[in-house]
């Protein structure tokens, strides 16, 4: 009897998104073709967003997302989409998600860092809950660690700037810099808006131009303010970008200085992955693998012992590139006095008020800003061509391993290979 009624029922009541219509034909279809750069035979679908404060509607062509999120079994589904704006014919991102409802909404997060001057962030379109055909809000509930059900409503997000992943960059350089304009935007959102972003990582940083953006601010949380109690069971973040002092810690407060902590994972799997190095295979496999570990289900001491031997680890990186070495040795030489690094011990036994400067230091910008900016004045590094590469990985580390596990997702935010494939259709 359960089966027939299901067979008969509603399509949206089987599951299916209804506010996701198939487009056939049409001015507007042919015009989304043309900005998509995509074929005759390729499907498309128009979406509408109602925002959740003007309460005015705008319509979407889209056609497939181009992460790779709602593949997987687990998670909130995410799926973003190269849009065309049906209203201003130009090409926007779409996110669809399912946002957990103690967390603010992403795009108020949006709204308070543009009104506090923010730079370095996408430009902000509209963003709503996404309701069912009858009106009432779409909800699920999953399960935590404790047992008690968290509720996740469905959401949508339009943004007005789409670029390019961090790891297609056309010179280190290029990719430092973009880091460099995702710190700044880090800086303003603490210093102006009083908000932490939580979740610095790989696919969180994108290329627009020679710059960069910080992106995927739905883990945000502001500082100082709400209850001190944690907003969900786990911590929150990338795990193979969350600092070290989080992930050996219960009950650690996160700090802006773990965030800045991120930002040097960023560059470090950057270093490992995607920039011309001496690594093999195998050496490159196990410097990853650091970012993962976990003894007894805590992670975190490979990567302090990475930074404590901060000379050491960039050399076995092996960079063709100097300069990025420069940055990489400035940076974890700073970091390295977190977890008692041989300099912090050695400042320790002559002056105990430096080496805490030492520490204290990180929770502040400027100094890594500093670092960022003076290297990036090398003209000769500037004019290097020495884009990106797909550095070999042994096949047991190509997909990620349980401890790489995500609060949102287990999987990478963009598919490589995908993307691969995508620009050589194209």
């Amino acid at each position: 009897m359960f089966f027939w009624h299901l067979s008969h029922a509603d399509k949206s009541i089987r599951g299916t998104d209804t506010t996701f219509r198939r487009v056939r034909g049409g001015d507007q279809a042919e015009k989304a073709r043309e900005v998509l750069d995509l074929k005759d035979t390729d499907r498309l679908y128009k979406v509408s967003v109602k925002d959740d404060v003007t309460k005015k509607k705008t319509f979407y062509i889209v056609h497939e997302p181009f992460t790779n999120n709602h593949i997987f079994p687990l998670g909130r589904g995410t799926r973003c989409f190269k849009a065309y704006d049906c209203q201003t014919e130009a090409v926007v991102l779409l996110k669809d998600t399912w946002r957990v409802s103690k967390y603010e909404p992403e795009g108020d997060v949006y709204r308070e860092l543009h009104e506090k001057g923010v730079r370095n962030i996408a430009k902000f379109i509209t963003a709503s809950d996404v309701g069912h055909v009858c009106g009432e809000v779409q909800k699920f509930s999953s399960a935590a660690k404790d047992n008690l059900p968290r509720l996740h409503m469905h959401y949508r997000l339009v943004l007005g700037t789409v670029g390019t992943s961090l790891k297609q960059f056309s010179s280190t350089w290029q990719m430092v810099n973009a880091v460099k304009c995702a710190l700044l935007a880090h800086w303003d959102a603490v210093t102006k808006a009083n908000i932490l972003h939580r979740d610095v990582s790989l696919g969180n940083i994108v290329m627009v131009g020679e710059e960069g953006i910080l992106i995927d601010w739905e883990l945000s949380k502001r500082i100082g303010q709400g209850p001190t109690t944690a907003r969900c069971d786990e911590k929150t973040g990338t795990f193979q970008f969350i600092s070290a002092r989080l992930l050996m810690g219960d009950t650690v407060e996160h700090k802006t200085g773990d965030d800045l902590e991120s930002f040097v994972y960023v560059l470090t799997t950057v270093a490992i992955k995607y920039a011309r190095n001496t690594l093999n295979p195998r050496r490159r496999t196990f410097l990853l693998k650091k970012f993962d570990s976990t003894l007894n289900g805590v992670g975190g001491d490979d990567k302090a012992d990475l930074l404590t031997m901060s000379m050491a680890t960039v050399s076995r990186i092996g960079l063709e590139q100097e300069p990025f070495s420069a940055v990489l040795r400035g940076i974890y030489s700073g970091f390295g006095h977190r977890y008692m690094s041989p300099d912090q011990i050695m400042l320790r036994e002559k002056d105990e008020k430096a080496a805490e400067a030492e520490i204290e230091k990180l929770e502040t910008h400027d100094w890594l800003y500093g670092v960022l900016e003076d290297a990036l004045k090398n003209i000769i590094w500037k004019a290097a061509e020495d884009g990106w590469v797909r550095q070999e990985v042994l096949e047991e580390d190509r997909h990620m391993t349980t401890g790489q596990k995500k609060r949102k997702s287990m999987l990478p935010e963009y598919d490589e290979e995908r993307d691969e494939k995508r620009s050589k259709r194209h």
